[in-house]
Order: structure tokens, then C-alpha cells, then sequence
């Protein structure tokens, strides 16, 4: 809890948009290095968390996979807070979901795993598997994505990697694939999946589950509801909290409701988020 504090009292003393990207780069490098200080350090992960930009995000995610002995919640906090400067512009809009990890080769792509699903009791043809590659290239090409990576083309579903612009939404690039591709006889579903990490077949297999049923396979499976909370409370868009959950956004919503009804107050407001969360910050130090 002391850390909690000093970082609030101590890491917003500067104006992290008056650094250059050069300046910015070199406080990267500082922090990620073994012979700058504590305190230099410090300084680093205030400025970079208030950057709230792609370049902080990246150097502030390395260095949270090993944080300094004493600078662990420093680090966490700082990510966190980056996170939601970076959500704030890239994302003014709900429903324009974006994902903020994982850059491409020009440092400002965003890399994207989609799965998207034949219609109940169907399997794609290889026809049509031929037909979803062919036309998922042709606009991730058109929308100025740098790169289709690959295609993972199953009978029950077809996964892909896609490195799309900053600027670029994630339903903006797959709503218009599955239209594309259902131009040739709608054998694509409208609902998909998107996320920033690969599944293992365990979970794919979840999120066809998911993707097809909704809320009610997360009913009948007695989903964690506390890690959801955790997750609500560290971002205001339920569409990023699906894609870091590998969850449907349906689902988030379901669960966000019966967490209210059981709280029996709204999620909707700082006050409540900010005393959840600090109540739940207490609750790690009960005896």
C-alpha cells in the first residue's frame, strides 16, 4: 500500500508530452538497464505512463516482466496507467474496439488474433477456406494492414494474425472480411473472436463454445466472476476486458450485470470502481 501512495504523490511531477521520441526512447533504454538508479528509474516510469503512447507501452511491458526489487508495483501501476492513456486516444468510441499489443515490424501496427466460425452445423469447404484467405489478404492489403501473418484453416473454424494500423479498429478490418467473403453465399458467421495472444486448442475450443452459445454456456460453466471484477476494474471499455479474457463481449456484459446484482450497485461509477478496488487491494493483506 506504501508503494500505492508514493507512486501517486510522486510519479505525475512531469509533462511527459513535452519529451521528443528520441528522448522518450532514451528513457526507455534507461530503464531497462541494470546501472540506472532506483530513483532514475522512478522518474522513467512516471514519464513513460504518462506518454500513453505505443513506444512507452512496449518499454513499459518489458520491464514489467522483470521489475527491480522495489519497484514492483511501481511497474504495475505504470503500465496500467499507460494502458488507459493509450485506450483514451486510440479509442473514443465503445464500439470502435482496439487492442493495444503487439507491434509490427514499423512499430505501429497493432497484431490481432481473429478466429471466425462456419454457421451452426456447417464446416468450411476448402473452397471456401480458399475464398476467406483469398479475401481476408485482399482488404487487411486495401485497409493499409501491414501484413496478413498467417492462416490457421480448419474445418470448424479459421484463425489468422493480422498486423493492423493504430488508427485502424478491430471491427472495422473483420466486419468487412466476413462481409467480403459472404458475398459468395454467407457461409461465414457475423459473430467472431479477437484477441492478443494465440489460444492453445483447449481454449479455442472455449471460444467456439463462447463465440456460438453466448452468455449461456458462461452460465452453465460457473465462470469466475472475481477475476472478471478484477478485469472491469482496470478498464472502462467491456470490449477490451472480452479480448483479455478471450471471452466474447456478450459474455462480459452478462457477467457485469449479475456482479451488479450481486454487489446491488452499478459499476458505471468512479466512486464505486475506485472503492472496489481498493477494498480488493486491502483483501490480499487479510491475515
Amino acid at each position: 500500500m506504501n508503494d500505492h501512495i508514493d507512486y501517486i504523490e510522486n510519479a505525475h511531477d512531469f509533462d511527459a508530452r513535452q519529451f521528443t521520441p528520441e528522448e522518450v526512447e532514451q528513457l526507455g533504454k534507461q530503464l531497462l538497464s541494470d546501472t540506472t538508479s532506483l530513483e532514475d528509474k522512478k522518474k522513467a516510469l512516471g514519464i513513460l505512463a504518462h506518454r500513453g503512447d505505443l513506444q512507452a507501452y512496449n518499454f513499459l511491458k518489458c520491464y514489467a516482466e522483470k521489475p527491480d526489487a522495489g519497484l514492483e508495483e511501481w511497474s504495475k501501476l505504470a503500465l496500467g496507467e499507460c494502458h488507459l492513456f493509450l485506450h483514451a486516444d486510440l479509442d473514443g468510441d465503445d464500439e470502435g474496439f482496439k487492442i493495444y499489443t503487439g507491434v509490427g515490424k514499423n512499430n505501429n501496427m497493432l497484431r490481432v488474433y481473429y478466429l471466425v466460425l462456419p454457421h451452426e452445423g456447417r464446416t468450411f469447404d476448402t473452397w471456401q477456406q480458399d475464398i476467406i484467405r483469398k479475401e481476408m489478404t485482399w482488404i487487411a492489403n486495401d485497409l493499409k494492414c501491414e501484413a496478413v501473418e498467417w492462416f490457421d484453416c480448419q474445418a470448424h473454424y479459421v484463425a489468422l494474425s493480422v498486423l493492423l494500423p493504430a488508427t485502424l479498429s478491430v471491427g472495422d478490418y473483420i466486419d468487412t472480411a466476413i462481409a467480403a467473403c459472404n458475398v459468395f453465399g454467407d457461409f461465414v458467421m457475423p459473430e467472431y473472436y479477437a484477441g492478443s495472444g494465440i489460444p492453445d486448442a483447449k481454449e479455442i475450443e472455449e471460444i467456439i463454445n463462447i463465440v456460438r452459445y453466448g452468455q449461456d454456456y458462461d452460465r452453465e460453466n460457473n465462470t469466475d466472476l472475481m477475476i472478471t471484477l478484477k478485469k472491469i476494474l482496470q478498464s472502462s471499455n467491456l470490449k477490451v476486458v472480452a479480448e483479455e479474457m478471450f471471452l466474447h463481449h456478450k459474455t462480459i456484459v452478462s457477467r457485469k450485470q449479475r456482479i451488479e446484482n450481486i454487489l446491488e450497485t452499478s459499476l458505471d461509477t468512479f466512486d464505486v470502481r475506485f472503492n472496489i478496488a481498493i477494498a480488493l487491494h486491502l483483501l490480499q493483506f487479510r491475515c
